[in-house]
């Protein structure tokens, strides 16, 4: 679980870096598009691995 979420909080983190460094504002719209799907994604897994420790998987 953490490595997943580490990989998904560090693509979060340099998409953030990048459009702070970009001034194209249609590039600035896509990198705001990676981030809202990183962290979207991020925390769908978050919900699911809490929803899965509470049961007992074979």
């Amino acid at each position: 679980m953490e490595n997943t979420i580490a990989k998904q909080n560090r693509i979060m983190r340099y998409t953030k870096l990048l459009f702070l460094a970009e001034s194209d504002r249609e590039k600035r719209e896509l990198l705001t598009q990676v981030f809202t799907a990183a962290k979207d994604t991020r925390d769908e897994y978050i919900a699911k691995m809490r929803e899965l420790q509470g049961k007992d998987i074979d």
